[in-house]
């Protein structure tokens, strides 16, 4: 390209932020749309947004073209389109082989336990819950999936941290902002005294600690020997008790093997 005709630093960076100012505007319309209990006119997001209609209306067409918004023919108004769907099962997509051979185990676990289970992965410093069989009562944990939780005070996270080796795992602590219970915990001896009894004992449990009212054990998933997922089971803390995680960790663990087995 010839000098004449290189675009200045100050128009490209012009160019750039009033792209970047119609990404934004474009996924807050996205996220509005998809607060709404049902479709949302055009004149309703022109109000809501303080946008002028053509603005709005180009976001929208673009959001339309690209699948994430689809437009009712008749009211002219604006849902959710299967791109936003495809985006939500993302995850479910990814792993559907693993969850396909967690199924079996899962299901036999859910019928004696009466509790929910949940398949979950290592995910951008903590776990992502990748699929949730709920139990068959009615007071029952609520759905987990598509959420990342914590390293600190969930039982998957004590699984993974248990898997660190262990210099990993002292930059990790001194790094990361401890929130080991319901309340900001500072002893890192505590720490590390939960780590070592979940490596003594092959899994994770928690007590109140994630969620208040809920209690929940973990196991790792391996195949060929790499940590690849967790299997857990949770309920509420009145029915699922210490004493029924101690009881439920050995069909949870053979559980954990035959899907890693499964996975080879």
């Amino acid at each position: 390209m010839s000098p004449s005709t290189q675009t200045p630093p100050a128009q490209a960076e012009k160019r750039s932020a009033a792209g970047a100012q119609s990404v934004e505007r474009a996924l807050y319309l996205l996220q509005m749309i998809g607060e709404e209990d049902g479709p949302v006119s055009l004149p309703v997001l022109c109000e809501r947004t303080g946008l002028n209609r053509t603005t709005v209306w180009r976001l929208l067409s673009t959001l339309e073209k690209y699948h994430f918004l689809c437009r009712n023919p008749k009211t002219k108004d604006y849902d959710l389109g299967y791109g936003s769907t495809m985006l939500c099962t993302a995850p479910q997509r990814r792993y559907a082989a693993l969850i396909r051979r967690a199924q079996p185990a899962m299901e036999r676990l859910v019928a004696h336990t009466q509790e929910s289970l949940i398949l979950s992965v290592p995910h951008a410093g903590g776990t992502l819950v990748v699929y949730q069989m709920d139990s068959p009562l009615s007071i029952r944990l609520k759905d987990y999936t598509n959420q990342i939780t914590p390293l600190w005070n969930t039982s998957n996270g004590k699984v993974l941290l248990a898997n660190l080796p262990p210099r990993e795992l002292e930059q990790l602590l001194r790094q990361q902002p401890l929130s080991f219970s319901l309340q900001p915990v500072e002893d890192l001896e505590a720490v590390r005294e939960a780590v070592r009894l979940t490596a003594q004992r092959g899994y994770g449990t928690v007590e109140n600690e994630w969620s208040a009212g809920e209690n929940g054990i973990s196991a790792p998933i391996y195949a060929d020997g790499q940590l690849v997922a967790f299997l857990g089971i949770g309920g509420p803390d009145t029915r699922f008790t210490r004493q029924n995680m101690i009881d439920v960790a050995p069909l949870l663990l053979s559980a954990c093997a035959e899907i890693g087995a499964e996975l080879l």
